[in-house]
C-alpha cells in the first residue's frame, strides 16, 4: 500500500511539473510572436517615415516649377508688352497673338504639373497611412500575444494545482482505513432460586 501512495504521489507531482513547464513554454512561444510583431510594426513605421521625404521632395518640385514658369511667363508677358508699344494692341494676325496663346499655354502645362505633383504627394500619403495602419495592427497583435503569454503561466500553474488536488484526494482514499472494533455485550442471568421449608421445622399449630 505505501508504495502504490508514493507512485501516486510522484505522478502527480511530474504531472504538476509538467503543466507549469508547458506553461512557460507557452508563454516563450508568445513572447517570441510579441518580438516579432514589435519588429514589424517598427519596419512600417520605418518605411512611413521614408515617405516623409519624398513628400518633402514632391513639395520642393512643385516651388522649382513654379518659379521656372514664373520666370517663362515673365519673359512672355514682357515681349508682349514691347510688341505692344512697337506697333500698338492689335491682337489678331499679330505676333502678340501667338505670344498670347503661349502665354496661355505656359499657365495651363503649368497648371497641369502643379496638379500631378498633389496627385503624386496624395499615393505617397496613402501609403503612408496604409503602413501606419499595418504598424498599429502589428502592435496590438504583439500587445495580445504578451497577455497570451501571461495567460498560459497562469494556465500552468492552476492546472499543476488542480492536479496537486487530485492527488491528494486520490492518496486520502487509499490510505488503510484501520481496525474496526466491535463490543460484545455480554448478558449476565441472574437466576433465583427458591428454598423450600424443610419437613424438619414440622408445621406450626
Amino acid at each position: 500500500m505505501g508504495l502504490e501512495v508514493a507512485a501516486v504521489a510522484g505522478l502527480g507531482i511530474i504531472t504538476a511539473g509538467s503543466q507549469i513547464a508547458q506553461g512557460y513554454a507557452e508563454s516563450g512561444a508568445y513572447k517570441a510572436q510579441a518580438t516579432m510583431y514589435d519588429l514589424e510594426a517598427h519596419g512600417y513605421n520605418e518605411q512611413a517615415t521614408i515617405l516623409n521625404a519624398e513628400i518633402d521632395a514632391l513639395d520642393q518640385l512643385k516651388i522649382l516649377q513654379g518659379s521656372r514658369y514664373a520666370r517663362q511667363r515673365r519673359r512672355m508677358e514682357g515681349t508682349v508688352i514691347s510688341q505692344t508699344a512697337k506697333s500698338g494692341f492689335k491682337l489678331s494676325g499679330s505676333p502678340i497673338e501667338v505670344l498670347m496663346d503661349g502665354l496661355t499655354q505656359l499657365q495651363l502645362d503649368e497648371s497641369i504639373e502643379a496638379f500631378n505633383v498633389e496627385l503624386s504627394k496624395y499615393n505617397v500619403k496613402g501609403q503612408q497611412r496604409q503602413y501606419r495602419m499595418a504598424a498599429a495592427g502589428s502592435s496590438m497583435s504583439a500587445t495580445m500575444a504578451r497577455q497570451s503569454a501571461k495567460a498560459s503561466i497562469f494556465a500552468g500553474y492552476s492546472g499543476a494545482f488542480q492536479s496537486a488536488l487530485q492527488t491528494g484526494v486520490l492518496m486520502a482514499g487509499m490510505k488503510d482505513p484501520g481496525t474496526k472494533t466491535t463490543k460484545k455485550t455480554t448478558t449476565r442471568t441472574t437466576t433465583r432460586t427458591t428454598r423450600m421449608p424443610s419437613a424438619r421445622a414440622g408445621f406450626r399449630a
